[in-house]
């Protein structure tokens, strides 16, 4: 039995692969470090667990997250409408 997740989201020719990915990984490197690693270890540690541990490290993961100086900062550029690069990974 298939069964389709959805983890493609792109399709490009041969020589189309590096330029894509490395802008992917340009765009993932420009957000703030702390929520990257986070996501990353999430990633890492649920595919080795159950949903139900894998939903409780993606919940302490943002606890750690909501409380950083890089999301006050983040938050208030977007309720202000305003563009936000300036991540302190603090």
């Amino acid at each position: 039995m298939s069964v389709l997740i959805g983890l493609v989201n792109q399709v490009v020719a041969h020589q189309e692969l590096m330029p894509t990915a490395l802008a992917l990984a340009t765009a993932i490197a420009s957000q703030a470090q702390i929520a990257v690693r986070a996501s990353k270890q999430c990633i890492r540690r649920g595919m080795q667990t159950d949903i139900s541990t894998a939903t409780t490290y993606e919940a302490l993961a943002f606890g750690v997250c909501c409380g950083t100086e890089d999301q006050y900062d983040a938050m208030n550029a977007f309720v202000k409408k305003e563009k936000f690069s300036g991540f302190k990974n603090r």
